[in-house]
């Protein structure tokens, strides 16, 4: 049910934002010459997201990646509200625009692992997280999510392995899952 209305939503939001009335054309052809319009409409979607108004706070981000397209900052922050809305697929696709442009930031990766995990794209995930830590071995949600799927795949060593790491970083729910599983 959720994938048909993501798949209706992201409908809707095209169809409705082809029917931009004339008044608007021109207030946004106006923006785009100010270089920092793309802020107004970065914050504005932000605000509109707080607000529970998704098709606002999507139009008003895609308005500020048009205007900032190189932007990997953008699409990570319009995948997490795609996130926050359950829109996975959606925050995916940002999530890969994002690390194509930064392809060193392991916060990218890892974000886009929890939306493939959700999806049960658990091979995916467990891509994501491993390449997460691989940028950054100090990542104890990384290690702590990686070690989930290794448990899930039937890999008790390795994921023990990772909650370890996980819980000496920190992650004080790891301890919860050594005790568990890996006593």
């Amino acid at each position: 049910m959720k994938k048909i209305f993501g798949f209706v939503f992201f409908c809707l939001m095209f169809v409705c934002s082809c029917e931009t009335n004339t008044s608007e054309k021109y207030s946004n052809q106006g923006m785009q010459n100010d270089t920092n319009s793309w802020k107004k409409y970065f914050n504005q979607g932000i605000e509109k997201a707080k607000l529970k108004d998704h098709k606002g706070a999507y139009d008003d981000l895609s308005m500020a990646i048009k205007l900032r397209p190189n932007d990997a900052n953008l699409y990570l922050n319009r995948g997490n509200i795609m996130s926050e809305f359950n829109f996975y697929a959606y925050a995916i696709g940002d999530y890969d625009m994002a690390i194509k442009l930064n392809p060193k930031d392991a916060q990218i990766y890892f974000k886009r692992g929890v939306m493939k995990d959700r999806l049960e794209n658990y091979h995916g995930a467990l891509d994501d997280y491993s390449k997460a830590i691989e940028l950054n071995n100090d990542f104890a949600d990384a290690y702590f999510n990686r070690g989930g799927i290794k448990y899930f795949f039937k890999d008790e060593k390795g994921a023990c392995l990772d909650w370890n790491k996980a819980s000496e970083l920190g992650k004080s729910k790891a301890k919860e899952y050594i005790l568990k599983v890996c006593n």
